[in-house]
């Protein structure tokens, strides 16, 4: 009965570190690093969202305002986000969008809906920056998600 017990509680053991070194935090693209160009802000007032704009598989801006963007980026990748057919949703903590706590949800003909983390939050001024920074990231597409 022993040998039985200490064998369990081994393969748990083993069990639990694999699943604990496979949850490892994720890091985004270097791209994504915009602190020296934009504010970057925790939250933002959840109003509605006028417009918004895929830049890429984990980024979008949207126009919460005439001339109020963010961007947002997302902690993983959504490889439907850059089709326009889409439809997003922005849940919100009361009525505040937070990074680290909200997401970004995709929402497409398939009758299917997926929650996007949001990992950060930049504060865009005028419509002259988002578009600097929209093809700042564009031109910088070839940089690939790293786990």
């Amino acid at each position: 009965m022993n040998k039985l017990l200490t064998t369990l509680l081994a393969v748990v053991f083993v069990m639990f570190l694999s699943v604990s070194s496979s949850t490892a935090a994720v890091s985004i693209p270097e791209k994504y690093n915009l602190n020296t160009q934009l504010e970057q802000v925790h939250h933002f007032w959840k109003t509605s969202i006028m417009d918004w704009e895929a830049i890429d598989n984990q980024s979008l801006v949207i126009e919460v305002s005439p001339g109020t963007y963010y961007l947002i980026v997302l902690t993983i990748p959504s490889y439907n986000l850059p089709f326009k057919m889409n439809r997003i949703g922005i849940t919100s903590s009361g009525s505040m969008v937070r990074e680290g706590t909200d997401n970004v949800v995709v929402s497409g003909a398939g009758h299917y809906r997926q929650n996007f983390p949001i990992e950060r939050i930049y504060k865009i001024s005028g419509s002259k920056q988002m578009r600097e920074i929209v093809e700042q990231l564009q031109a910088r597409q070839g940089e690939t998600h790293k786990y």
